[in-house]
C-alpha cells in the first residue's frame, strides 16, 4: 500500500462526509418544508427581497400589541361591569327592604334593616375591593392595595362625623360633609386609592380605551353614603326618636333609589366601553388573520416541486451509501493485499 492511496483514500473518505452532511441537512430542510408550506430560508425564497416581509412582521408586531391590550381591557372592564351589576343588585334588595320596612314604622323592622344595609355594606366594600389577577380595580393607579377601609371604619368614621345631630337634616347634611367634601373624611381616611386613573389601552390606531371608574366616583360615594345611614338609622348612639329614625331611613332609602339610577347610567357608559373594546378585538384579530395570510402566501413553498426535490435527494443520499459502502470494502481490500 501506497501513502498516495492513503491520502487519496483519505480524501475521498472526507469528501463522502462532506457530502452525506450536506445532503441530510438539505433533507430536513425539504421535510421541515414539506410539513408546513413555508420556506425554511426566507432569504433564500425571497432572492434577498425582505421588504414587505418586513413591513408584514412590524405590522403583525404592532397588531398583537393592539390585540394583548385588548384583551386586559376586556378582562377589566368584564371584571367591573360584574363588579358594579353586585353593587347595583346589594342597592336594590336594600331600597326594596327600606320602602317595605319605613312602611311598617315597627322599631324592630327598622332594626333588622339596619342589620341588612350593615352586611350589604361589608359586601359593598367587599366587591370593591376585590382584585382579580392582583389588581385593584378602583383605586385608580393604586392597584396593589384596597381601594376603601373597612365597612366597620366606615360605620365607625360616620358615627363620629353624626354626633350632635340633632335633627334628620342634620344627619344627611353631616353624611354630605363626611361623604363629599374635598379633603374631607372620605377622601382621607375611607378611599385609600389615588386620584389618577388607569392610563388608556391602545386598542388601534388612534384607538384607545379608559377605564377610569373609581371607588371615590360620585356615583359610589352615593351608594355608600345612604347605605351607612340605613345602617345607622336604628343606632340609639345618634339621639333621635323613633320617628326621627324612621324618618331617615325613609330617606336614605329614597336617596339610594336615585342613586340606582346613577348607577345604571355609570354600568351603561362602562357597557358602551366594553362594545368599543369587543369590536376593535374582532377589527385587530381580523388584520391579523389577513396580515398572517399575506405572510404565508409570500413564504409559501410548492408543495409537489418540494415532494420532488425531497424524492430527489433521499435517492441522493441512498447513492451515496452505495457508493459509500462500495468504497470501504475496497479499500479494505487493498489494506489486506
Amino acid at each position: 500500500m501506497t501513502i498516495g492511496h492513503t491520502i487519496g483514500d483519505l480524501a475521498q473518505t472526507f469528501l463522502l462526509r462532506a457530502r452525506n452532511t450536506q445532503l441530510q441537512r438539505q433533507n430536513q430542510t425539504l421535510l421541515q418544508e414539506l410539513s408546513s408550506g413555508q420556506a425554511a430560508d426566507p432569504v433564500k425564497h425571497l432572492r434577498g427581497d425582505m421588504g414587505q416581509l418586513s413591513n408584514i412582521d412590524r405590522d403583525l408586531t404592532v397588531l398583537e400589541s393592539h390585540r394583548q391590550s385588548a384583551t386586559e381591557a376586556r378582562f377589566t372592564a368584564t371584571a367591573m361591569q360584574s363588579a358594579l351589576e353586585r353593587v347595583q343588585d346589594i342597592g336594590e334588595d336594600l331600597v326594596n327592604s327600606a320602602i317595605s320596612s319605613t312602611t311598617l314604622k315597627n322599631d324592630f323592622h327598622l332594626s333588622l334593616l339596619s342589620d341588612q344595609a350593615s352586611q350589604s355594606l361589608e359586601d359593598i366594600v367587599s366587591t370593591m375591593n376585590a382584585r382579580p389577577a392582583g389588581r385593584a380595580m378602583f383605586a385608580g393607579t393604586q392597584v396593589d392595595s384596597p381601594a376603601l377601609v373597612s365597612a366597620p371604619d366606615i360605620r365607625a368614621l360616620a358615627t363620629s362625623e353624626l354626633a350632635g345631630a340633632a335633627t334628620v337634616n342634620d344627619v344627611f347634611d353631616a353624611l354630605d360633609v363626611f361623604f363629599d367634601s374635598p379633603g374631607g373624611t372620605f377622601e382621607t381616611s375611607v378611599y385609600l386609592g389615588n386620584d389618577t386613573g388607569l392610563a388608556p389601552l391602545q386598542l388601534s390606531e388612534g384607538e384607545a380605551v379608559q377605564l377610569d371608574i373609581r371607588a371615590d366616583n360620585p356615583v359610589s360615594r352615593e351608594i355608600l353614603k345612604y347605605t351607612a345611614a340605613l345602617s345607622l338609622a336604628s343606632d340609639p348612639s345618634l339621639g333621635l326618636n323613633s320617628d326621627q329614625r324612621h324618618e331617615m331611613a325613609k330617606q336614605a332609602g329614597l336617596r339610594l333609589m336615585d342613586a340606582q339610577s346613577a348607577m345604571t347610567d355609570l354600568r351603561a357608559g362602562l357597557g358602551y366601553a366594553e362594545h368599543r373594546i369587543d369590536q376593535a378585538a374582532t377589527r385587530v384579530s381580523s388584520e391579523l388573520a389577513t396580515l398572517e395570510q399575506a405572510r404565508n402566501d409570500l413564504l409559501s413553498v410548492d408543495p409537489f416541486q418540494t415532494a420532488t426535490d425531497l424524492e430527489t435527494t433521499q435517492s441522493q443520499i441512498e447513492m451515496l451509501y452505495t457508493l459509500t459502502a462500495r468504497s470501504a470494502r475496497l479499500n479494505l481490500a487493498s489494506f489486506l493485499s
